[in-house]
């Protein structure tokens, strides 16, 4: 694979990548520069780590649109899955104010797969339309 091809294959999943380094982001920030919200809200944390997962299988699926549904979704899964415990592992050696928690894991996951679900029902209610 030639330089320009490699680059050509990056370039294609930039929104995935993107939004893969923001979460990152949020995900190493020091949790005191977190601000406290005026509500109590039970594991919100496990609902934003649901949310950025949810959010980031979406845009794989809609960027890597060519391959059939088995083969796409055992790739996002896949990929996801292991991103989502790159995260939770750079939390823990990165940061001092942040935990590897495996329950986080399963938040992202149940983020992933609801996410690639709501786009396989998208797409199939379009399919049909």
């Amino acid at each position: 694979m030639t330089e320009a091809n490699f680059i050509k294959k990056i370039l294609k999943f930039k929104f995935t990548f993107l939004w893969s380094l923001i979460i990152l982001i949020l995900l190493l920030l020091p949790s005191d520069n977190i601000p406290d919200s005026k509500f109590q809200i039970p594991q919100l944390d496990k609902f934003v780590h649901f949310t950025l997962f949810f959010i980031l299988s979406i845009i794989e699926s809609i960027e890597k649109k060519n391959n059939s549904f088995k083969l796409k979704f055992v790739y996002l899964l896949l990929l996801s899955l292991l991103f989502a415990v790159f995260s939770e592992l750079s939390q823990k050696i990165f940061t001092s104010s942040r935990n590897f928690d495996v329950f986080d894991i399963i938040s992202d996951l149940a983020g992933i797969i609801a996410g690639f679900g709501i786009y396989f029902i998208i797409i199939k209610i379009h399919q049909k339309a």
